[in-house]
Order: structure tokens, then sequence, then C-alpha cells
């Protein structure tokens, strides 16, 4: 065996060292390109989020604006206890509910598009349920008018009292009602009913006998109860439940019906006074 080649030996380190320290190099530099790629995603994605926000509030200061008019032109027609002119008062009274949702939908959009929206909290309160679905179907039969549905509503809800708060459940029910009756025809019945799919859930179910949203809407893909089917109203009913600790599911088959279940945590229902 001869001797050994010691500056062989350091020559085959020193190459090794210098192709690890390249290959590290050209790590970092990919690394540092792929941080810059990142950073400008992040400040493009910043910026498109604000001018969501910015196309948000106007929206909603577009909508309020007529929205507002036509409640004062609603005010203006006939008085709704004159007997002749009981068709103008409809009429009256349904530009008003129409307004009056519409507001609603504008206040909605304006508290997303607020800085601190992620910070709201609900404001809790016993709701008697039989006095807002009163309220509730009373807007939307104005709001179909002429049309008439007709409704069925479970005794037992009469005299249920819930702990939620008053006005985001009277936005949930306003628009899986108007659902009902949009995607429902003359004279077709909507039951509204109370379930206890389990001890700790209480649910509300209404349903319709209409075409089904997937024959009315076919052009999303997925089932009827994917969240690509609802839009912006059943989402924003279904986010709202969310924020109860609830649930909105929904089942919908052509020319049988809907049937949208607004489940709710059982601690929710609290005894009537």
């Amino acid at each position: 065996m001869g001797p050994i080649d010691f500056s062989s030996i350091a020559a085959l380190f020193a190459a090794l060292s210098a192709l690890t320290l390249l290959a590290l190099a050209m790590r970092v530099r990919r690394l540092r390109q792929d941080l810059a790629v990142l950073r400008s995603q992040r400040d493009q994605a910043r910026v498109s989020a604000g001018d969501v926000m910015r196309l948000m509030r106007q929206s909603a200061q577009d909508l309020r604006e007529p929205a507002l008019r036509l409640l004062g032109e609603a005010e203006r027609l006939p008085d709704p206890g004159c007997a002749a002119c009981a068709c103008g008062s409809d009429r009256a009274a349904s530009i008003a509910a129409a307004s009056a949702i519409v507001l609603d939908l504008a206040d909605t959009l304006q508290d997303h598009a607020a800085p601190d929206a992620a910070s709201r909290v609900l404001r809790e309160a016993p709701v008697p349920l039989g006095p807002l679905l009163a309220e509730t179907i009373e807007a939307v039969r104005l709001l179909i008018l002429p049309g008439r549905r007709c409704w069925r509503i479970d005794p037992d809800l009469q005299q249920l009292v819930l702990l939620a708060d008053r006005r985001a459940l009277r936005q949930i029910l306003t628009r899986v009602l108007c659902n009902a009756a949009r995607y429902s025809r003359d004279e077709d019945w909507v039951d509204i009913q109370l379930e206890r799919p389990s001890p700790d859930r209480i649910a509300l179910v209404i349903a319709d006998e209409g075409v089904g949203i997937c024959r009315a809407d076919p052009t999303p893909a997925g089932p009827a109860d994917d969240s690509r089917v609802l839009g912006f109203g059943l989402a924003r009913a279904r986010s709202l439940m969310v924020a109860h600790g609830g649930t909105l599911d929904i089942r919908s088959v052509p020319d049988v019906g809907t049937r949208v279940s607004l489940g709710f945590p059982a601690a929710r229902a609290i005894p009537a006074a």
C-alpha cells in the first residue's frame, strides 16, 4: 500500500465543500425568490380585500338611498284605514316591506365591511318565536302580492322562546321564508314545524312543495345542500346560524320541494314566561 496523498484528499474535501456551499447558496436564492413572490401575493391580497371592503361599503350606501326613497313614497300612498283604498294600501305595505328588506341587506353589507366586523357579538335575549314568525310571514306575504302562499305553523312553535339575537333571527327567517315563497307556486303550502332530532338539538323545519332549488337554478354544480347553490341571502343566514351555535341544512328535490332545517342547541330553548 502506497503512501496516503493528503493533498489529494484535501483537494477532494475542498471541492465537496465548494459544491455544498454552492447548492446551499442556490437553495437560499430560491427561497428568497419564493418569499418575494409570497410577499407580493400577500400585498395584492390586502389590496384586493381593501377594494372589496370599499365596494361593500359603497354598495350598502347605494342600496340604502333608493330604499329610503321608496319607503318615503310608500308612506305617501293611501291610508291603510281607508276601505276604499284597500288595494293601494296593500301596495304601499308591499313597497314598505321590500324597502325594509333592502335596508336590512344594506346594514348587513355595512356590518361585513366594518373594520371590527370579526369582533361583533350577538345581542342575545329571550325571543318569543310565535310573534316573530307572524311578523316575518306578513312581510313575505306583502312582498309576493298578488301571489299567495298558505302557511301552516306548528302550534308548539307559538309557545317556543329562543335565546337569540332577535335581529339576526329575523334575518334568518326572512331569507328562508322568502326562499320558500320564491321556489313555490301560488296557493302552495309552506309548513313550519318544530322537530327534536336529538336530546341536545331542536330544529325549525321549513318545507315547501315548490319546484326545488336545483330545478329553479340549474347552473351551479353539486348537490342542493352545497353552499355553492346558496345565494347571498341563504349564505348569510347560514353564517348567522353558525354564530348561534346552530346549523342550516337544505334538502331539495326537483318538482317535490325544498326542506330547510334550522338547528339550534336545545339549551337555547327557554321556558315561556
